[in-house]
């Protein structure tokens, strides 16, 4: 993911970021930044919204697809891994790779 600025993260602000999905889980209840492993990124309640919108088959096909999305983000409680929760199914785009 690229993050916008190096600025620390300031918390509840609301920022795009955008790059290269790695994959998701199985589920697609998470996707994973090709360009940065301590990154997730939760689909939480927009799943079925975002699955619909971007048809989105299965896992496989986020391989390689470009995102960008409005998101806040945050760390996980040990502070080992970032989490960008997407701030709504209005401000995202997905474009699945060929």
């Amino acid at each position: 993911m690229k993050f916008p600025d190096a600025e620390p993260m300031t918390k509840n602000s609301l920022r795009f970021y955008w790059g290269t999905l790695y994959n998701s889980n199985k589920d697609i209840e998470w996707l994973n930044p090709a360009e940065c492993r301590d990154v997730g990124i939760p689909l939480g309640d927009l799943r079925d919204v975002i699955i619909e919108k971007f048809n989105i088959s299965d896992s496989e096909s986020l391989e390689g697809a470009a995102i960008i999305f409005a998101g806040r983000c945050h760390w996980n409680k040990d502070k080992t891994k970032r989490i960008i929760n997407i701030y709504d199914n209005e401000r995202i785009f997905i474009s699945l790779a060929d």
